[in-house]
């Protein structure tokens, strides 16, 4: 697995188990979200093998352009968008509480979904339901086979709480 910044690592954080023996890697650097789906796509060369990122909605859309060279790569990388509407980890910093200026310069949009990914030929599924990922996923690697699997998420913690209903 490689774990894109912020929310991404708070949910390893949050649900890894000791005796999980999966290799994981991270960019964590000054939080910079610039490059982390390459960096997956380098660390799977590295390692000749397939790999599993995991990556908020606004790292995701940072990096938009680099999602075409996932059909050409010669590993299977499975990419897991948390779409919570852009950079809701910031809520949980002190600056939430000055609502108009955290409005005007931390409230971001991004895409309301990552569909556009399937126009570079890429495998495409939405959910907003943990059942449904799951099932997704696995699918993807006992076919080993790359994809972009977006879990739409709500509020800061959305991911933990989502409901298959």
């Amino acid at each position: 697995f490689f774990l894109a910044n912020s929310m991404s690592i708070r949910l390893l954080q949050y649900c890894h188990s000791s005796t999980n023996t999966s290799k994981i890697w991270a960019n964590r650097g000054a939080s910079g979200i610039d490059g982390l789906l390459s960096t997956s796509m380098g660390i799977s060369l590295a390692t000749q093998s397939p790999i599993t990122l995991i990556i908020g909605d606004m790292a995701a859309f940072y990096d938009l352009n680099a999602f075409v060279m996932l059909t050409k790569h010669p590993y299977p990388v499975r990419v897991i968008i948390l779409n919570n509407q852009g950079a809701d980890i910031f809520k949980c910093l002190p600056i939430y509480s000055e609502k108009e200026f955290f409005d005007t310069h931390f409230n971001v949009q991004t895409l309301n979904d990552f569909e556009c990914v399937k126009s570079f030929g890429l495998e495409y599924f939405q959910t907003s339901g943990s059942n449904e990922l799951c099932e997704q996923y696995d699918r993807w690697v006992a076919e080993n086979c790359s994809g972009v699997l977006e879990f739409s998420c709500k509020g800061v913690s959305g991911f933990l709480k989502a409901s298959d209903g």
